[in-house]
């Protein structure tokens, strides 16, 4: 092993060490998430409520032939 190599290297802090592993990109979550929001916005209260079965169902269920799909029948 050519310990040389290793010895012109400084040893790193777990700071530093933890700014290379995230590699300073912990925004980008928060700009896509921004980007789905405004693309796409929902109603907290809502979502919770379709959750808990509170709202209506929209349309009959109905049961198509084998192989067909529920938009052709």
């Amino acid at each position: 092993m050519n310990i040389k190599t290793f010895e012109q290297f400084d040893v790193m802090t777990d700071a530093e060490l933890a700014k290379v592993e995230g590699g300073g990109m912990e925004w980008i979550g928060d700009v896509l998430g921004a980007i789905g929001n405004a693309a796409h916005p929902v109603n907290p209260r809502q979502v919770v409520d379709q959750l808990n079965g509170k709202y209506p169902r929209r349309g009959s269920v109905r049961s198509c032939p084998p192989g067909g799909t529920p938009n052709a029948c």
